[in-house]
């Protein structure tokens, strides 16, 4: 091989490695900025944004949420402690009837939303007024302890 060839072979692997090192650099800082965006917009759940969020959910109109307690209900078919609390949500909407309404949300079907609350399990339970967050709950609740816990909010 004349000498010509092995200088550009040398150099080509020195330009490849360089341009490795500032693709990882490059890629590093795009991972935090973005981490940084994510982290940023985590917060905006208890903004009035929920409402544009979840009214298209169910058919609800904006207007029909603003001023009342409504009760998100995040549930899965699969998630065995969310049957038991749906056995009973009738009951807690029935009591409560004017004062809260009640939005079940499937997990699995509503996965963007999902993300942007920061779920990672089911069942969860949030209760709003005028899109601020007033309690929230994750995991099986026992009806009496969801009562007391709505009661204590309206």
């Amino acid at each position: 091989m004349p000498f010509h060839d092995k200088l550009k072979a040398k150099t080509d692997s020195r330009g490849e490695a360089a341009m490795k090192k500032r693709f990882l650099a490059l890629f590093s800082i795009f991972v935090i900025i973005l981490a940084f965006f994510i982290l940023k917009n985590r917060d905006k759940t208890d903004s009035a944004e929920v409402y544009s969020r979840l009214a298209p959910l169910q058919g609800f109109r904006v207007e029909e949420l603003r001023g009342t307690h409504f009760l998100l209900h995040f549930w899965a078919k699969w998630c065995a402690p969310c049957k038991k609390i749906m056995a009973y949500m009738p009951d807690i909407e029935k009591a409560n009837q004017g004062k809260l309404k009640v939005i079940k949300i499937n997990y699995d079907d509503n996965t963007l939303l999902v993300k942007e609350l920061g779920l990672d399990n089911v069942p969860y339970l949030f209760l709003y007024r005028n899109g601020k967050q007033l309690w929230k709950q994750s995991g099986y609740l026992e009806a009496d302890a969801l009562k007391l816990a709505i009661t204590s909010k309206l």
